[in-house]
């Protein structure tokens, strides 16, 4: 039996924020399916539910302190605790490869170095 791939996308925008980077991870997410793919994103305070979620979806605070102003910037004190925690997400759920849809320099870097920690073969998405 072949063995099962398994996607991990990381991306700052994410259900259920209504945004086109949020739209087109979750587009992807459902249609590849449960079994295929992971999400994770940026923790957003959007309360919106405009559809189910039918794959594994994980959030990353990037606010540091409690402080959103400037969180563009403060997220990179979040690093390597952001790299951390999304490597143990990988493993996990053995992920088998990592996407990162690019509109976000801080994802890409942890995307980057995740792939760099964990050999998985890395898909940057420019769009």
């Amino acid at each position: 039996m072949a063995e099962k791939h398994k996607i991990l996308i990381i991306s700052w925008g994410v259900f259920p924020l209504q945004q086109a980077m949020s739209v087109l991870v979750h587009n992807l997410a459902k249609e590849l399916g449960h079994d295929s793919v992971v999400v994770v994103g940026e923790k957003s305070n959007v309360a919106a539910n405009w559809d189910s979620v039918p794959y594994p979806l994980y959030y990353i605070d990037a606010e540091i302190f409690g402080i959103s102003k400037g969180k563009e910037y403060l997220k990179w004190l979040l690093l390597f605790p952001t790299v951390n925690r999304i490597k143990e997400i990988a493993e996990a759920h053995n992920c088998t490869s990592i996407l990162c849809p690019f509109p976000d320099e801080f994802y890409l870097a942890v995307s980057y170095l995740v792939t760099k920690e964990t050999k998985l073969p890395f898909y940057p998405w420019f769009h």
